[in-house]
């Protein structure tokens, strides 16, 4: 602005804007540390040093009611390099000024695992922030933000588990936000004070329509309430009367430990997840077993060879119904050099292999084993291209293992530790498909967050 001294504010601080002197005293004064987050990579935490010097204000932030949604008057904050900790520091502060005697408050804010943990201590060290000593602050965060938390917040900060919450999201700001965004346009060319002042009556006439329809939200929410409890209320008791009583009684002292005293006990909400142990893992224990029974054939090492060939063998089915029916020679010649290492693993194993079940001219075998693979009409048209008599197709072999034996023989030939053993051996396996199917899908969040989201054209992204 050419002559500031013109720009002369006729309602600084008096409306829902900070007033600006003292707000720009506490920035320049207070401590400039920003703590990396040790939480989920949140950008709110991390990108507060992104400067724009050509612009006064980067954003916004503000408090409001969580239950009414109304804006809580003369803590609306500007933002000059990001979502700092100061910023919010002076909103929280300046609306806790409004409620001194209260003794308790319950502040939802989208990154509280990171903003509360040394609030009092930044408190502390300002001489523009004020907080009472007997004021209990229970931080907690919106359940739509806090699904991109990391699992130790949930216990924490979510809403479910604090008492006298209520039934709230805590993202109320993100509906006020939205109608605000749709003015937001006209004050990038308005000076600071008429800017001020005209955010400052957008967001009075949003809490005037909030007292107006007060009656009829609380009135909607109420009869939402209680249908809610009409329909929970009766799965909740024919649950609890399923329960064993002991478990019912030390179930109820620990919530009520945990509603008291917060922090670690609610821990107790956290959901238990063992991680189940691997192939290899199964493996040794069972090989170890194995070795301590004076069993030195090895069934344990054969049978996991028998479900890796399984495994090839879907493989390969893969690789000949992708090639299709105008597949080159050189595909040709790799099918047939895969082939060829396939069989040789298959007589190998099956050499192997009857030494340990030793099989009768009387075994009976399973004709109920579905394919590996299902193949679709253009991948059996493309097999019959490739091998035109149905020969040499070691991909469809069905191979020798406990499970497709026909009912009742694994019994007759005493093959039921073996059995056990496959079993055992088949879910490990199970085990490390889940994983590395989890890996693959945190491989792909990871890149759509750091590329796909962040590219400035589709060119980024190829």
């Amino acid at each position: 602005m050419k002559c500031p001294e013109d720009d002369v504010s006729l309602s600084d601080g008096e409306l829902f804007m900070v007033k600006q002197a003292p707000y720009a005293e506490h920035l320049a004064n207070a401590p400039q540390r920003q703590p990396k987050s040790k939480c989920n990579n949140h950008r709110a935490q991390n990108n507060v040093n992104v400067n724009r010097n050509h612009l006064d204000c980067m954003g916004k932030g503000a408090c409001a009611c969580a239950r009414h949604g109304a804006f809580v008057p003369n803590c609306v904050v500007d933002f000059q390099k990001g979502e700092r900790q100061v910023n919010m520091d002076y909103a929280i502060c300046q609306a806790l000024k409004r409620f001194p005697r209260h003794t308790q408050a319950l502040i939802i804010y989208d990154i509280c695992c990171q903003w509360i943990v040394h609030f009092r201590q930044r408190v502390s060290e300002s001489e523009f922030l004020e907080l009472w000593e007997s004021l209990e602050i229970t931080g907690a965060v919106g359940k739509w933000h806090l699904a991109a938390h990391i699992a130790e917040c949930f216990s924490k900060f979510t809403l479910n588990f604090v008492e006298g919450a209520g039934q709230v999201d805590g993202e109320i700001l993100e509906t006020l936000w939205s109608p605000l965004d749709e003015v937001a346009g006209l004050t990038q060319a308005m000076s600071i004070a008429h800017r001020q002042e005209f955010l400052d009556a957008c967001i009075n006439d949003s809490n005037w329509q909030k007292i107006i329809q007060i009656v009829d939200s609380l009135c909607g929410k109420w009869t939402r309430a209680k249908q809610g409890v009409s329909k929970t209320k009766p799965a909740f008791e024919q649950l609890t009367n399923c329960l064993d009583a002991s478990l019912v009684q030390e179930w109820t002292r620990q919530e009520r430990v945990a509603m008291e005293n917060h922090g670690d006990n609610l821990k107790i909400y956290e959901v238990a997840s063992e991680k189940l142990p691997t192939l290899v893992e199964i493996h040794l224990k069972l090989s170890e077993k194995e070795v301590q029974q004076g069993n030195l054939s090895g069934s344990v090492s054969a049978i996991t060879e028998g479900l890796a060939i399984e495994k090839s063998q879907i493989l390969l089915q893969r690789y000949v119904a992708s090639l299709g029916s105008t597949c080159s020679v050189a595909q040709k010649n790799e099918l047939l050099d895969r082939q060829r290492k396939l069989e040789a693993r298959i007589s190998n194993y099956e050499n192997r292999i009857s030494g340990i079940m030793k099989l009768d001219d009387d075994t009976q075998w399973s004709d109920q084993i579905p394919d590996m693979e299902p193949q679709s009409e253009e991948a059996s048209e493309s097999m019959l291209e490739l091998h035109p008599d149905g020969w040499f197709t070691p991909e469809r072999e069905q191979i020798t293992l406990p499970s497709s034996l026909a009912s009742g023989e694994i019994e007759r030939l005493s093959l039921n530790s073996i059995s056990m053993m496959e079993g055992e051996l088949c879910k490990a396996q199970v085990t490390d498909a889940l994983e590395g199917l989890c890996l693959v899908l945190g491989e792909k969040s990871l890149c759509f967050r750091t590329e796909v989201r962040n590219a400035d054209s589709q060119w980024t992204t190829h």
